[in-house]
């Protein structure tokens, strides 16, 4: 456990933007209802995309929307959060997942 203010930069883990992200990633690939579920999820997102404003891609419209939509997800999905030491360590995991990384990757899988 630490006991010192974090003070060096935050890292990279498995090649994903920290371990928070890798670990959602991981459980979500290696389910296959889950798997199925958020790569349609990513097949929707792409196909209704509309950007809504000019300059912006397609893609980053799906991704944005997807991202959301996974955020929501996790929130939801939760068990126990609330306010206890639990879920207050619980909301912070959940908010150290980098979603739009998540989303990025599933839709980058679509091309």
């Amino acid at each position: 456990m630490r006991t010192k203010a974090k003070t060096e930069p935050t890292k990279t883990y498995q090649g994903w933007a920290n371990y928070e992200t890798w670990c959602v990633a991981l459980w979500i690939d290696n389910e296959e209802g889950t798997y199925n579920e958020w790569r349609e999820r990513a097949r929707r997102a792409l196909t209704g995309a509309e950007p809504t404003y000019r300059g912006q891609s397609k893609l980053e419209a799906a991704r944005i929307a997807l991202a959301g939509e996974l955020k929501h997800w996790l929130e939801q999905s939760a068990p126990g959060l609330g306010p206890t030491l639990w879920g207050d360590l619980l909301a912070t995991a959940i908010s150290e997942v980098d979603v739009f990384e998540i989303a990025g990757n599933w839709l980058k899988e679509l091309e």
